[in-house]
């Protein structure tokens, strides 16, 4: 089981992992969430504005 991120570990996951080139103000507004789905259990990542909330 791998152990959820922490707040340091998203921008370099996202950037080099998922190959993310967004501007560093992206990275302002970082939101997770412990989720389960049956017997898996998962972290989703919202990163910038993916709501459509204004900043």
């Amino acid at each position: 089981m791998r152990a959820k991120l922490r707040k340091n570990e998203i921008k370099p996951f996202v950037r080099r992992v998922l190959g993310c080139g967004c501007p560093d103000e992206v990275f302002k507004h970082i939101e997770t969430a412990d989720l389960q789905l049956g017997r898996l259990t998962y972290q989703r990542l919202g990163i910038g504005n993916w709501r459509g909330q204004s900043a």
